[in-house]
């Protein structure tokens, strides 16, 4: 049961978009010397791996949300009176401000991704180590409002970003990570897109 009526909860995202929007304007300025780097260092063969374990972690989600939508698609958005959803994402939604939105997380990717890549694959050492912290990296989207279905599929990228590591540190996981992230909000700036201009 919802907590909060509709109004209240498009209300909280609205000012959750505006915070989003402050904090990647922030990512932005902070990682400026990185971002143009590491568009430059995109390499097409890392690109088409990205691609197929993003296309894995999909069908993996739809997988589980299919079996068990009961269990698997629950997010703390639920008692908000939401489905789960990714809140760091909600300003795609917005018509003409989703384009915008977009745009500024396509730049403030590789700060993300290095921020994420220092908390969860710095210091990894062994497998033993790397599969709970993939596993962890994978569940801590739910903290975003990611329901446990789509978590739980996230951790496949967390093990592919391990397996990075391991071959190059973290520019490498960093690099690989980016280049995963920027496929997806490729899709999702298309998506905005079409919401706009439909």
């Amino acid at each position: 049961m919802p907590l909060f009526s509709l109004e209240i909860f498009d209300l909280m995202m609205h000012a959750i978009v505006a915070c989003i929007t402050i904090e990647l304007a922030t990512v932005i300025y902070r990682s400026r010397n990185r971002i143009l780097n590491a568009y430059r260092q995109i390499s097409i063969l890392l690109l088409f791996q990205d691609f197929l374990v993003l296309c894995l972690v999909m069908g993996t989600a739809y997988a589980l949300l299919s079996y068990d939508s009961s269990q698997m698609s629950w997010s703390w958005l639920n008692y908000l009176g939401s489905s789960g959803s990714n809140v760091v994402t909600a300003g795609s939604n917005i018509k003409y401000f989703g384009i915008i939105f977009c745009f500024l997380f396509l730049f403030a990717l590789p700060g993300l991704a290095r921020y994420e890549e220092m908390v969860f694959r710095l210091g990894t050492r062994s497998w033993k180590d790397g599969i709970p912290r993939s596993l962890g990296f994978g569940l801590a989207h739910m903290l975003m409002g990611v329901s446990l279905g789509v978590a739980l599929p996230l951790s496949i990228g967390g093990v592919f970003f391990t397996c990075q590591y391991f071959k190059g540190g973290v520019e490498r996981s960093t690099q690989a990570h980016f280049q995963y992230n920027l496929i997806a909000v490729s899709l999702l700036t298309i998506n905005s897109i079409v919401i706009t201009f439909s």
